[in-house]
């Protein structure tokens, strides 16, 4: 049900989690692929289905809860596949999910287990969102502040190349670069200090 209480939040979690035991931490996303898959190729002959299409188009999966769906996700799409983070501060979300009458356990119990559980199979978003190549920062409730970010995002991803690189992705790329510097695999880390948009 589209229901916003607790309870169903949570029966939804606890099947997620039974799958992720049952059959493979990816299960969810092997679904989302057959699913595209299925409708992509509905109606079509074999033929057509081997036929570049003239118009491509996207398929939106809302919410990953496992790294390796992300992984799989990945090795299926390669570089047609993006992931995009959507962040909020906890004071927002607990403040979010108390006016939808959640309460205060519930909420700490939702945040938590939303994050990352110990349980195999367990939800696991706070090591799936680090890898996301955009994040939308959604402490604003108004669609407008996240609507140019996303203009922007989409156009790059479409091959306008009038929008240069913003302090924040120049920054996170030095720290990249800067990272690959060590030889070894455990301790490929890297920082960027900027002041006032300088490169310190």
């Amino acid at each position: 049900p589209n229901s916003k209480s607790y309870a169903d939040i949570e029966r939804m979690q606890d099947a997620g989690n039974e799958l992720r035991v049952e059959y493979d931490n990816s299960y969810l996303a092997q679904c989302a692929i057959e699913k595209i898959s299925l409708v992509r190729h509905a109606g079509k002959s074999k033929e057509e289905i081997f036929t570049p299409e003239t118009r491509r188009h996207i398929t939106i999966i809302d919410s990953l809860k496992h790294p390796e769906e992300f992984e799989l996700l990945s090795l299926i799409y390669g570089e047609m596949f993006y992931l995009v983070g959507v962040i909020c501060p906890d004071d927002k979300r607990r403040e979010r999910l108390k006016d939808v009458g959640f309460s205060l356990p519930d909420i700490q119990k939702c945040i938590g287990r939303d994050r990352k559980q110990s349980a195999t199979g367990g939800q696991n978003t706070a090591e799936t969102l680090y890898r996301s190549d955009f994040f939308v920062d959604n402490s604003n409730d108004t669609e407008r502040a996240h609507k140019s970010q996303l203009e922007r995002f989409v156009e790059i991803v479409l091959g306008k190349r009038s929008h240069s690189p913003t302090n924040d992705e120049y920054a996170m790329f030095c720290a990249y670069a800067s990272s690959l510097r060590s030889g070894c695999l455990s301790r490929q880390v890297g920082a960027a200090i900027l002041k006032e948009g300088v490169l310190v």
